[in-house]
């Protein structure tokens, strides 16, 4: 590793450092209320595009126009399940506007024109702003950032740049620290997704870790320690990407199907389907 990358990393990290101690946590300010009336309902299973109209109350007349003006531009075959749909009329119930949204950031938009009705799709462009985020271990890493009202994605993203150094599934202790600089994405003053962590710091009663992003002047990005060397090792401390652990090992657990305390020899991790096991 060149004294160069060692020097700007040093920098970086004592620059992510100070933000860390120096930041603050405001809240947003809340959007004003327009002067409107909307309604939204969430695509369910098994939901034709049509149904999700009706959820929302929908007159037949309307139904109509809104169906044949997003013909041309929306494929209703691909409404998914978690879609999200919205009405807004005037305060006198008058048609405004119409917004199915496909992500949090591109919904198909259907509004009154001369001609009847207009529709196109939006995509939103997203503001990028850059969070401290700090707490403590109480019982697992990936409850204690649930609880400082975070998603799931940071928890994960947080103990991926780690799995190297550290299995979060059985090393922490109650009252380690974690700390990290967090991309967040906004569209519309919303929140809409998570960015890169650009820093993050773990000070562990079994040892204290540090990480910074850096990008390389081919593009390559990785994290790097306070040495500059590469968190990437040959072999990972879990073989199973971190997630929440339903059952720890026990002598003595309650089983929940025979109703009786019995040995547990084992743990049961908490993930969807399809996750990969690294060997």
């Amino acid at each position: 590793m060149s004294q160069t990358l060692k020097a700007v990393l040093a920098t970086t990290a004592a620059i992510f450092t100070l933000a860390l101690i120096g930041c603050s946590k405001k809240a947003l300010p809340e959007r004003e209320s327009a002067n409107e009336n909307s309604a939204e309902v969430s695509v369910q299973p098994g939901w034709a595009f049509e149904t999700t109209l009706q959820e929302l109350s929908i007159p037949s007349e309307l139904t109509a126009s809104i169906v044949g003006s997003l013909d041309d531009i929306f494929d209703f075959r691909r409404c998914m399940p978690g879609d999200r749909a919205i009405l807004v009329t005037t305060k006198t119930n008058e048609f405004k506007r119409f917004e199915y949204h496909r992500s949090p950031t591109r919904y198909f938009l259907v509004e009154p024109s001369d001609s009847g009705m207009a529709a196109r799709e939006v995509i939103l462009t997203t503001e990028k702003r850059v969070y401290c985020i700090e707490g403590s271990i109480q019982s697992s890493l990936y409850e204690s950032i649930i609880v400082l009202g975070e998603g799931p994605e940071l928890a994960y993203g947080f103990s991926d740049i780690f799995a190297w150094d550290i299995d979060f599934n059985v090393e922490t202790r109650t009252n380690d620290r974690f700390s990290m600089l967090a991309v967040k994405e906004f569209a519309n003053g919303e929140f809409v997704g998570y960015g890169s962590i650009l820093y993050a710091r773990y000070n562990g009663k079994l040892g204290n870790h540090e990480a910074t992003r850096f990008e390389n002047p081919d593009g390559h990005q990785d994290y790097y320690d306070e040495n500059g060397k590469s968190l990437r090792k040959v072999f990972l401390r879990s073989a199973l990407q971190y997630r929440r652990i339903s059952s720890y090992f026990s002598k003595r657990r309650y089983h929940p199907i025979l109703k009786i305390y019995c040995p547990h020899h084992g743990v049961e991790y908490a993930a969807p389907v399809g996750t990969p096991v690294s060997a």
